[in-house]
């Protein structure tokens, strides 16, 4: 290999034409960089712009894995190298490259994705691009946060529903109409194990889409939708199609409820005998009010949690106290009383008072969230081991006005960010995920997080 380098006639960086021995190439496109070892190495920016998989460094001889961050070393490192060499060996012949960088050749390594999956303790998961079908990135950044719930993908990629086999075998069409007995879960299970496959290619949700459109007639149809209903439409409806739903949301065991639910304890008091009322409501998720702000100032996730879980003075006369026999002033407080495994919070960003308008005041997030000051409890919180302590896992962004607009996600993956818009898919720091001017966020139990996701892990 390195005869082969010292042969080349363009063994020098494209960008800035350094021609030492400290060079790498790409093994998707073959281009040539100076690599220093340091994040601002010309081979380094090219990696993470472009998402390609690996580097070859012909001063360590070793293969770079992006995704991982650091070099691997296995047997088929060997199939890279070797395969490298030979187009290193056709360099000579012809000068140009241009003739390899085509489709047809590029969609030919297949062996990268073998080796992505057999490179040991580092192996990265395959994340996936979406295809936007027409207005469809409302589905693509619910989908995504679906793929990075480790309760969700463990449950799904398992389940064997026999709906499809059924509709066939009794005159059906396996599913495949915009039938109202559609199975959504099926096609949940087949997004998720087509996601964690081997494959490289962006997914096409059409099949997921088709379904969701015969089990939700209000969301058919090629234009935006807002991405909130969307994921209550299809949480709904995979509660339906579980078998162990209960109609009792309190007492209901399907994995929806099992992942997503939790209970809200309301607080009424009466303000002459402070005689308190309490009731129980099941949530699947938290909308969260913002107000405007006209110069640009934001607030932090628990300054929203705060107001929220505030005591408010209710409508006079609207209570009548059971204590003192008349109507009276009282206030209503919410509170935490029990806690789902995944929190999910919507922020109100789409207001029709008194016009139709969409709210960018911007919100920080935690990384971390401790709920024991929101919720029902007289426990102290231990960091790390408390069943209030939460970890940020998915954030779905809207870019854009109240009548047009366009979605992206963040999603946490092997210790990362990763911004997702549609197929499109970028490394993403802490900075820009914890400051992105959130619509929904997503926080899983901190003991139930792990940064393995999907098949084979």
């Amino acid at each position: 290999m390195q005869s082969l380098y010292h042969s080349l006639p363009l063994a020098r960086c494209e960008d800035c034409h350094q021609n030492n021995q400290w060079l790498s190439i790409c093994i998707q496109c073959f281009y040539m960089g100076c690599d220093t070892q340091l994040n601002n190495s010309h081979i380094s920016y090219h990696l993470k712009q472009t998402q390609h998989a690996f580097s070859y460094n012909f001063q360590l001889k070793l293969i770079y894995c992006n995704l991982c961050e650091n070099y691997i070393l296995n047997s088929q490192i060997y199939h890279l190298i070797k395969f490298t060499k030979l187009i290193l060996k056709l360099q000579l012949l012809n000068q140009s490259l241009n003739w390899l960088k085509s489709d047809t050749i590029l969609n030919g390594f297949y062996f990268q994705k073998d080796l992505i999956k057999s490179h040991g303790n580092n192996q990265c998961k395959l994340i996936r691009g979406l295809r936007n079908l027409g207005s469809t990135c409302f589905l693509n950044s619910i989908l995504q946060t679906f793929a990075h719930n480790r309760l969700l993908v463990d449950y799904y990629e398992k389940l064997d529903h026999m709906h499809d086999d059924f509709d066939s075998e009794f005159g059906g069409d396996g599913g495949n109409s915009m039938d109202e007995n559609a199975c959504l879960s099926c096609e949940l299970t087949n997004f998720i194990l087509d996601y964690y496959s081997d494959n490289f290619t962006p997914i096409s949700p059409t099949n997921f889409l088709h379904k969701l459109w015969s089990t939700s007639k209000h969301l058919a149809g090629y234009h935006e939708h807002d991405a909130h209903e969307l994921l209550m439409a299809v949480l709904n409806r995979l509660h339906e199609e579980d078998e162990n739903h209960s109609s009792n949301s309190l007492e209901c065991k399907c994995i929806i409820h099992q992942t997503f639910s939790g209970v809200l304890k309301s607080e009424v008091t009466c303000e002459a005998c402070n005689t308190t009322t309490s009731t129980s409501d099941p949530f699947l998720d938290l909308s969260l009010h913002i107000e405007d702000s006209n110069n640009g100032e934001g607030f932090t996730l628990h300054d929203c949690l705060m107001k929220y879980i505030h005591p408010e003075p209710l409508p006079p006369d609207s209570y009548n106290c059971s204590s003192c026999n008349k109507p009276r002033q009282a206030t209503k407080q919410m509170k935490l009383s029990k806690l789902p495994k995944v929190l999910c919070i919507q922020f109100k960003r789409f207001s029709q008072y008194p016009t139709p308008s969409k709210i960018d005041t911007p919100i920080q997030l935690p990384k971390y969230l401790d709920l024991l000051q929101y919720s029902h409890s007289n426990e102290e919180s231990t960091p790390g081991l408390s069943p209030y302590q939460y970890q940020l896992f998915a954030v779905v962004n809207h870019i854009g006005s109240l009548d047009t607009g366009h979605y992206v996600n963040y999603c946490w993956n092997r210790n990362r960010w990763y911004l997702f818009n549609d197929q499109e898919i970028q490394l993403a720091n802490d900075e820009e995920v914890y400051n992105s001017n959130p619509y929904l966020c997503f926080y899983m139990l901190s003991t139930l997080l792990t940064d393995n996701l999907g098949r084979g892990d």
